[in-house]
């Protein structure tokens, strides 16, 4: 029903291979060969070195949202495949939803990816829509992967949920091929009436704000005055030394060059040029003129074959709301309070798990004193925290005892 390109991995943006929706479904359902793979990847940490190796060059990917000519770029789709894919972090569940056609977690096992059958969906609808139902869904999609080119790693989840008769979403067609066509930045311009002003960050350049952060992704449709995430996230804030020696010139050039157009699509020549001089101003000696301009297009037309990437170089748990009025003081007392809170949520985690984990044949009956030899977790904690245990801890002694006395 559903035709689905295969690529050789994060690093190829060719098309390998198309398999229909279901086959894909059941090989991370049921795992295939490279399921050795993924359990491996699964033993290290997302941001580690072996892990980025497997998940970019030795797992296939899928790219779910449409069907591309050749190889993966904006420019190359022909149609839309009739799905689309919303990549969530940071979540143990999905909710229900009769949106959801299909559900599985990812390969870090940290989030989930949800495909979701679409009508109507183009390029230049595409942010909106995955927006949109990500508010249907009751989530908070990944900014990052809100493009139509978006790829997903092949994953393992035997629970992989799936839905055959779910309810089809129709796109909204106010930003159709036509309309772009006269009005390029329409589109854009919208997402930045949204949230992309009025970051402290910001500078100007011929009266047009710049991004020199991607923070603002997160509060598009949130209002808040922060996120806070139980593990890091990476955003990109790209970080310029004061002084870049012979050698290291034209690549510090063009990744800062690369990563303003990728914050801030609507800029063009102009305001490339207008920034190189600042870059260039830290270059020792100076890069010429000529060279400058080489990258300058080097970058537009990587930007136009959707060859950039956004480059998530800075660690982050807490983010805040440019537009947040809030003050040093405030914040300040926000990460005290939320970091306290994420310790007492990791703590009552390590004593859940030991309670569920629990051998009645070697220890017996469950006890504080028991719990917190086991778990490493002093017993005056233990005993701070097991008013939200007791009951089901009582429920266990007593299927236990019952079942040593038969």
């Amino acid at each position: 029903m559903f035709s689905i390109q295969q690529f050789k991995n994060c690093e190829s943006p060719s098309v390998s291979n198309n398999y229909e929706l279901k086959e894909i479904l059941n090989t991370i359902k049921y795992g295939n060969d490279r399921l050795p793979l993924i359990q491996s990847a699964r033993t290290y940490d997302k941001s580690s070195v072996e892990y980025r190796k497997i998940k970019d060059s030795k797992l296939p990917t899928f790219r779910f949202n449409f069907k591309f000519n050749s190889y993966a770029s904006n420019k190359n789709i022909i149609s839309s495949s009739g799905l689309i894919y919303i990549d969530v972090d940071n979540i143990n569940d999905i909710p229900n939803s009769d949106f959801i056609y299909a559900k599985w977690k990812s390969l870090s096992t940290k989030g989930f990816g949800v495909i979701v059958k679409v009508d109507n969906l183009n390029l230049y609808n595409f942010s909106n829509t995955y927006n949109e139902i990500g508010k249907q869904l009751n989530v908070i999609p990944d900014p990052n992967a809100r493009k139509a080119t978006q790829q997903t790693v092949l994953s393992y989840d035997p629970n992989l949920y799936f839905n055959p008769n779910s309810t089809t979403y129709t796109a909204s067609t106010t930003f159709d091929s036509h309309e772009v066509k006269k009005v390029p930045s329409a589109h854009i311009l919208k997402k930045e009436r949204r949230g992309m002003l009025g970051d402290g960050t910001f500078s100007e350049y011929n009266n047009t704000a710049l991004r020199f952060n991607n923070i603002s992704d997160y509060f598009i449709d949130n209002d808040g005055d922060y996120v806070v995430f139980e593990d890091k996230i990476n955003i990109c804030e790209p970080y310029l030394p004061l002084l870049i020696q012979e050698g290291k010139r034209n690549g510090t050039m063009f990744y800062h060059l690369t990563q303003h157009k990728m914050l801030n699509p609507h800029i063009d020549y102009k305001t490339l040029k207008s920034l190189s001089e600042s870059i260039n101003k830290r270059m020792v000696p100076r890069l010429p003129n000529n060279e400058v301009n080489t990258i300058i297009n080097n970058v537009l037309k990587g930007y136009e074959n959707d060859s950039l990437k956004l480059i998530l170089n800075k660690e982050r748990k807490f983010l805040f709301n440019p537009k947040s009025k809030l003050t040093f003081k405030e914040i300040m007392g926000i990460v005290n309070k939320e970091n306290g809170r994420l310790r007492i949520d990791k703590t009552k985690l390590s004593i859940y798990d030991v309670i569920e984990s629990w051998d009645y044949k070697a220890n017996k009956k469950i006890t504080q004193g028991k719990v917190a030899n086991l778990s490493g977790i002093s017993e005056r904690t233990v005993k701070r925290y097991w008013s939200d245990f007791k009951e089901y801890v009582a429920e266990l002694n007593r299927e236990y005892k019952a079942k040593d006395q038969q």
